[in-house]
Formats: C-alpha cells, structure tokens, sequence
C-alpha cells in the first residue's frame, strides 16, 4: 500500500489527495470509535453502574487506578474515573504517583478498602521520556534542516 502512494507514476496531487483521504478517514474513525462509547449508555463503567443504583450493583469486589484527594484516620477520598468517591480504611498515599486499589462495593452504598499498592515515581518515567524527546529533537535537527522542499542534510 505505502508502494502504491507514494508511486512516482501518480502526480503529486493525486498522491496529497489519497494521503488526505486516508487521514481523514483515520481520524473521523478514531473519532467515532471514541464518541461512540462515550454515547452509548452500555458502555458505561462498573463505577457509574454503581453510584447511579448501589442496592443493584452491589456486593462485588472490584480494582482499578486512582488519586487520593484527601485523607482521614479511617477513611479518604480517591478520585478515580470522573469520580470522588469516599472509601473506608487507611492507605500511605504514592510518592509522585499513583495506587492500585482493590475496593469492596457494599449493596448499602459504602467502598471499603480491600488492599492497595503505590506506583511511587511513576509519573516521574513521563518527565524522563519528555527530557528523551527533547534530547532525540535536538539531535534531529542538528543533522537535518528544514526547507520548502522537505529535509536536507545539515
């Protein structure tokens, strides 16, 4: 495929049509792929599911990625999936990232806190690949330079 557009047989407008149409049908794709999710009531999580009707979902054991917003003695607030929930128990929050919870639901509207585990510095692996993408930027441009034409050896 990538043979056949960028063929020196077709004219360059013929081949910026068919690199246009091709974009453009990846992303209105992706784009639909994603609203179409979002619109569709069954695609909803276990935890919208949930605080919408407790006493129905109830009774399941569930884990999943959040933040601790704020903390108590015997409980604390996480933010997870849109959401603020309160949950029962206690948790040393990550350093510089985020916790793995697996929560309880109770059919009577309570979380409680089953286990956890800290990701500690894990948001410190994005700083380090933005740092990496600088750098590889850096290098790029030094050995090549940028004309009307494309890229030309520096």
């Amino acid at each position: 495929m990538v043979i056949f557009l960028s063929c020196a047989a077709f004219s360059k407008k013929v081949n910026k049509s068919v690199y246009l149409v091709v974009s453009i049908l990846t992303i209105g794709l992706v784009a639909y792929d994603n609203f179409d999710r979002i619109a569709d009531p069954r695609q909803r999580t276990y935890l919208d599911l949930y605080l919408d009707n407790p006493a129905l979902y109830g009774g399941h054991k569930w884990g999943s990625w959040g933040t601790i917003v704020n903390q108590s003695d015997d409980h604390f607030y996480l933010f997870m999936q849109g959401h603020t929930i309160r949950v029962q128990g206690s948790v040393q929050p990550a350093i510089w990232g985020e916790t793995n919870y697996y929560l309880y639901f109770g059919e009577d509207g309570t979380i409680s806190l089953i286990d956890y585990h800290n990701q500690d510095y894990f948001y410190l692996y994005y700083l380090l690949s933005f740092i990496g993408f600088l750098i590889f930027l850096w290098i790029f441009f030094k050995e090549w330079k940028l004309t009307k034409r494309g890229f030309e050896n520096a």
